[in-house]
């Protein structure tokens, strides 16, 4: 995540400038954290974005298409088709609503590995287990 703040820092700083925010790009630790958490978030969400409609049709394929007798067993348990598929739409758009709160109910985790604030350790023989 540090290259990426890296990379984000300068046109961070410079919508700030643009958007007549004083004192950001003067503080060098209020534009980091600025940076940090307006890029976590954006990667976080494009992340979360990314990987669920990457897998999440993976997994309708294989419980409605291939499966759907094993799951959805005999022909008066099956809901009609229009009701399966309105329930699917809504389910994606609860998720794609919801990807961007997850990720920031993450971020001050993140935020306090960035800064060094956690109790990761790297070698185990020193600290023990």
């Amino acid at each position: 995540m540090d290259p990426v703040v890296r990379i984000f820092l300068p046109y961070v700083s410079d919508a700030y400038t643009a958007l007549g925010v004083e004192g950001v790009q003067d503080d060098t630790t209020i534009l980091p954290l600025v940076a940090y958490l307006t890029t976590g978030w954006l990667v976080y969400t494009v992340g979360a974005l990314v990987t669920y409609f990457s897998l999440a049709p993976i997994s309708f394929i294989y419980y409605f298409v291939w499966n759907r007798a094993t799951y959805f067993p005999g022909p008066k348990d099956l809901p009609p088709d229009n009701v399966l598929y309105e329930q699917v739409r809504e389910e994606i758009k609860m998720s794609v609503w919801a990807f961007p709160f997850m990720a920031l109910l993450t971020l001050p985790f993140n935020l306090f590995e960035f800064y060094e604030m956690d109790y990761h350790y790297d070698d185990i023989e020193e600290y023990g287990w």
